[in-house]
């Protein structure tokens, strides 16, 4: 639970195009400033935040208004009871790739918003509760800072369909070291807050 300091000054809802409103509707994100701090809620409860491509649009959408309307810093949590399922397995099984092509770089994927989220030169903060799997994993690993409540998990279930993490394989070294990292993939094994 984020601590409300400053009043919110603005609160605007995206749904699963991309399209920024004032009602919350079928609003897969949410952003709410606090003076210059940006507060961004997953709100998708029936897939479990899963990476889809509209969550993945409406997040971008998000983190873009954010910088449009001079926020400072960004802090991105779940409104739901799980931050986030990672991909989106239905999609997986039918073979779509979740991955950036060489003819669409922009693809509404989730390295989309991992790259938007390591290349923001604002702080980043993640603000984590329920589980964080795969993609909510590597979202975690793309930010600046995060904070996890008790019951927050994380893992990256990927692995046992044979997918590698792109950015997890990446960041999860630069994070946690070499041998730690190694651990956590050939174990694929769930870890806590505590041990995050």
């Amino acid at each position: 639970q984020m601590t409300q300091t400053t009043p919110p000054t603005h609160t605007s809802y995206f749904d699963s195009s991309g399209a920024e409103s004032s009602a919350s509707g079928n609003a897969t994100a949410s952003l709410v400033l606090h003076g210059h701090v940006a507060l961004i809620s997953m709100l998708d409860a029936e897939r479990h935040n899963a990476m889809t491509p509209a969550h993945v649009r409406a997040m971008v959408a998000a983190i873009d208004s954010s910088k449009l309307k001079k926020a400072r810093a960004v802090v991105i949590t779940s409104g739901v009871k799980n931050f986030c399922a990672g991909a989106d397995v239905v999609q997986l099984l039918k073979g779509r790739i979740l991955e950036p092509g060489p003819k669409d770089p922009d693809a509404d994927t989730p390295f989309r918003l991992f790259r938007r989220l390591v290349e923001d030169t604002r702080p980043v903060i993640l603000a984590i509760n329920g589980l964080a799997l795969g993609g909510g994993l590597e979202m975690a690993l793309s930010s600046d800072l995060v904070f996890a409540a008790p019951e927050a998990r994380f893992a990256m279930p990927e692995l046992g369909l044979g997918l590698l993490p792109r950015m997890a394989l990446v960041r999860l070294c630069e994070v946690v070291g070499r041998r730690k990292a190694l651990e956590l993939i050939l174990t694929r094994r769930r870890f806590t807050a505590e041990h995050a």
